[in-house]
């Protein structure tokens, strides 16, 4: 199975395919592709990558980390907002250079998906803004129960309110994370933690 979606993927993008693939029962379930370069980055073929995930129901653990997927945004909150990739419970966005335009499509895909359990989006550059539209999803989403937003430029009064909304969700059961982020005075150690009493 993992020489078959190997060569797949070598096929349409033309490059050599070395990431870890997690695998249980001859099925790939998470494809960590954490800091491999797509031809440069993966966001330059985001569509033929997509493409080729679209409809597989046994990823659940996308780790896109180092990816500068700001490119393929637009590709990834396709798949997520249109049932793509249908069993996806995680996705690792870690240090995209991901800005406020990209955290509202990501928002917006996050409302039309019930598959995200957690969403990591930590070292980005997004602001209140962008931190604020993601929060606001959690409205039309039910199963986000995970979100780093840690070492972004979110202020103070942003992760405040931030909390606020999280806590207001009913995400009891689930944890946010807003350490190191850019506050009004500098770094501030901001962090929370829900968990089940």
């Amino acid at each position: 199975m993992v020489v078959a979606v190997r060569n797949a993927v070598s096929e349409y993008v033309g490059f050599i395919f070395r990431p870890t693939l997690t695998l249980f029962s001859d099925i790939v379930s998470c494809f960590n592709l954490m800091k491999t370069r797509i031809s440069g980055d993966i966001g330059n073929n985001s569509e033929i990558f997509f493409n080729i995930l679209e409809g597989n129901e046994s990823i659940i653990g996308l780790n896109l980390r180092e990816q500068d997927m700001g490119v393929g945004i637009d590709q990834l909150c396709y798949a997520l907002a249109n049932d793509r990739l249908p069993c996806l419970e995680s996705l690792n966005l870690f240090s995209n250079k991901l800005v406020n335009v990209h955290a509202l499509k990501l928002a917006a895909a996050i409302s039309a998906n019930n598959t995200i359990r957690a969403l990591n989006l930590r070292k980005n550059v997004i602001s209140d803004v962008g931190a604020g539209s993601l929060i606001m999803a959690l409205g039309f989403n039910t199963s986000l129960i995970e979100l780093n937003l840690s070492k972004n430029y979110i202020g103070t009064n942003g992760e405040l309110l931030i909390a606020k909304v999280w806590k207001s969700k009913n995400r009891s059961r689930g944890n946010l994370y807003l350490a190191d982020n850019q506050g009004v005075n500098g770094r501030s150690q901001f962090s929370l933690s829900y968990s089940p009493n």
